[in-house]
């Protein structure tokens, strides 16, 4: 039986030491040195059709108050401001008329919770149409 163990444990060696060879480099943009990354999520949004069937994003619906939000109007994130068009990328909409009091808006949030600490970038491309704007937080609580 030890025999037995010990040719399952040798013939998996290759596959442990290759969990140890992950991760990509980068340049740091400052030097020439390269920095080291483990894990990436990169979404490509342009090709994507339904954010749905994607397991990295989450269409949110929340509500703030005016008041939670130290302004005049509440802010009502809904699902169905969330649009994936494939071809032109996710598209997160603003209703320009309010209802119930509040800003109706669009947010996404990733489902991945190991994502903690590390170099977080976007890259957003935004319209032509006046009042356009976009953020990008990364928050951990």
């Amino acid at each position: 039986m030890r025999l037995k163990w010990s040719s399952i444990y040798l013939s998996l060696w290759p596959c442990i030491e290759a969990t140890c060879e992950c991760g990509f480099r980068v340049p740091d943009g400052q030097s020439q040195d390269l920095s080291t990354f483990m894990y990436a999520l990169e979404t490509n949004f342009v090709s994507m059709k339904l954010i749905d069937a994607d397991k990295d994003w989450i269409r949110q619906e929340f509500n703030v108050t005016a008041q939670a939000g130290r302004g005049r109007y509440g802010k009502t994130f809904t699902p169905d401001n969330v649009v994936a068009t494939h071809g032109k990328g996710l598209q997160l909409q603003v209703d320009s008329q309010l209802k119930f009091n509040s800003v109706l808006a669009a947010e996404v949030d990733t489902s991945r919770l190991d994502l903690l600490w590390g170099s977080y970038r976007a890259g957003m491309r935004l319209t032509a149409i006046p009042g356009t704007c976009a953020a990008f937080f990364w928050v951990s609580e």
